[in-house]
């Protein structure tokens, strides 16, 4: 059973000035909550209440918000990144503390993928991703799914429609052994591996879903999830 969600919150924002000039983009209010909230609750909702969010730009303001995680009924520890470390250098530095079995998130991503099909769906091998299916498949790398595993990722400059990834993973804690030293990418060090070997598979996820990465999809996102 699922128990614990590492949420990475150490984004600079840039595409998301002004406002991230002074609160991290994690802090970023969409109509009720900040997207770190929105993911504390999520996951709460399907009886995950371990965290442990990654920080790194403006790190201590969400510390001093989120706190210990008590006044949402669930227990919140960090990593603090000293110097940029990608997403995937952070988990790294959770190694003491992660779960043998974890759900990941970008913390600018807004989904609700049913996690208990997820889980399933991962059964022994290393990882499962969500992807959703775009039109134009340019604004993410691609995903080149084969019965239900990604085979490979393309880069962004891809044209026409494909599957790229949502933002949220289940993984197993084995997967540290692929994230070399220092700065690392999940996708580009990690999952491009685990493609390769025929060990990452993929749910197919066709729920609300954007990323937060710009002004305009903020506003996208307050729209999409009107209740949140």
């Amino acid at each position: 059973m699922l128990t614990q969600a590492f949420i990475l919150a150490g984004g600079k924002g840039e595409r998301l000035k002004p406002l991230t000039e002074t609160i991290p983009k994690s802090l970023i209010k969409l109509n009720k909550l900040s997207l770190v909230e929105y993911w504390i609750e999520f996951f709460k909702k399907n009886n995950v209440k371990d965290f442990i969010i990654a920080v790194g730009h403006l790190g201590d303001k969400i510390v001093e918000h989120v706190g210990d995680g008590s006044k949402y009924g669930v227990q919140v520890r960090y990593t603090k990144e000293e110097q940029p470390l990608g997403t995937a250098g952070p988990l790294k530095l959770a190694e003491n503390m992660l779960a043998e079995k974890f759900a990941m998130v970008n913390c600018d991503n807004m989904l609700e993928p049913d996690l208990e099909q997820m889980e399933k769906e991962l059964g022994n091998e290393e990882g499962i991703i969500t992807g959703v299916h775009m039109e134009d498949a340019s604004r993410g790398g691609s995903l080149v799914v084969k019965n239900n595993y990604v085979e490979a990722f393309t880069e962004k400059t891809q044209q026409g429609p494909g599957y790229i990834s949502a933002g949220l993973y289940l993984l197993r804690k084995n997967i540290l052994k692929r994230i070399p030293p220092g700065n690392a990418s999940i996708e580009k060090n990690v999952f491009t591996e685990m493609a390769k070997e025929g060990k990452l598979k993929v749910l197919h996820y066709e729920g609300r879903w954007t990323d937060v990465g710009t002004l305009e999809r903020l506003e996208l996102a307050k729209k999409l999830f009107p209740e949140v």
